[in-house]
């Protein structure tokens, strides 16, 4: 076949299975159309028990809040990273607090953009068990005469976060504990926070875009006939592979588990955009080499998500907590050599 044809020069990549499914057992995950939406102890799918003296529920963006007596709708705490909170207002204490659930963006479990606006990094949270049964971490930072508390409780749904602030300086650990403790996240897990907690909780949603992004991207692959289809198609895999593998890089630290897993994802990454790079340049035998790559970075990804089962089943033990059984679902899928 001459260098110029433009027609496919090997047999396409074939869908195969990245074995994600053992992940899901470990940390007692619900499985929904084919997404990894895991985590790590105790279960928070049943809204909390009512806190004392709530007067109405509010569901919002993926939380309900058994709103305490003493907070109402109102003007919600203007505080960088929050996106698109519920507003709350204790008229009494003249706090205004934000409620959201948003997606881990650092390993403080606090919203990245938050950080960028402190002076220093912040100190060590207080660890405190709300009403609701979830373990959260509590600071506290001052600012002028501004007083502002945030509880944030990391789920498999996103980090539940609550922020209170008070401009006479003086935040009510009370008032604002209630709120907190109000707050769930129906169909998730609860995740014990802890060096770790960032990454477990955004490793759910990070899987969910990856298996969608696996599957189209495999479609297009196997359904590609012309070498310009194949590149784009191997292209938009490496792409997808390299976003997840950037998601969690600055929650994983540089050793363990985590660390492994945004490794193997960037060799994914790289070993896919080696296959589209082979295609455009319409090189069979650099194609065929891509496509080794490419089965044994998926190996190797496999692996590594196996290994994620048996440390967080370890860590469960540990901390006696007990998983739950998971929905039948299908895996991620990723393209495998045809034999």
């Amino acid at each position: 076949m001459s260098a110029s044809s433009s027609r496919v020069f090997s047999r396409p990549l074939r869908r195969g299975g990245l074995h994600l499914a053992a992940v899901a057992v470990a940390l007692g995950l619900a499985l929904v159309a084919g997404a990894l939406l895991g985590g790590a102890v105790g279960r928070s799918d049943s809204p909390a028990r009512p806190a004392a003296g709530a007067s109405h529920w509010i569901a919002h963006e993926g939380v309900l809040v058994d709103v305490p007596t003493g907070w109402a709708r109102g003007d919600g705490a203007v505080l960088a990273g929050f996106r698109r909170p519920l507003g709350l207002v204790d008229r009494r204490r003249r706090a205004h607090a934000s409620v959201e659930r948003l997606p881990a963006t650092s390993a403080t479990l606090l919203p990245a953009a938050f950080l960028q606006t402190l002076a220093a990094k912040p100190g060590r949270p207080d660890v405190v068990r709300l009403a609701s049964g979830a373990v959260a971490w509590r600071y506290r930072f001052s600012r002028g005469r501004d007083s502002t508390l945030f509880y944030v409780a990391p789920t498999t749904g996103g980090v539940a976060t609550v922020a209170c602030v008070d401009p006479a300086g003086a935040a009510d650990p009370q008032s604002c504990e209630a709120l907190a403790g109000a707050v769930t996240v129906p169909g998730a897990t609860t995740v014990a926070p802890s060096d770790g907690a960032a990454f477990w909780s955004r490793l759910p949603a990070t899987l969910t875009e990856l298996d969608a992004a696996r599957a189209a991207g495999t479609r297009r692959l196997e359904a590609a006939t012309r070498a310009a289809a194949q590149a784009r198609a191997a292209g938009a895999l490496a792409r997808s592979h390299a976003a997840a593998g950037a998601a969690l890089a600055p929650l994983a630290g540089d050793k363990g588990l985590p660390a492994a897993a945004v490794t193997d994802l960037a060799t994914t990454a790289t070993a896919y955009a080696t296959l589209a790079k082979a295609a455009r340049a319409r090189w069979p035998r650099g194609y065929a080499a891509a496509r080794g790559a490419v089965a044994r970075a998926e190996a190797r990804l496999s692996v590594t998500m196996e290994r994620a089962s048996a440390e967080a089943t370890g860590a469960s033990l540990a901390t006696g907590a007990t998983a739950s059984t998971p929905a039948a679902a299908t895996a991620p899928s990723a393209p495998t050599r045809r034999g």
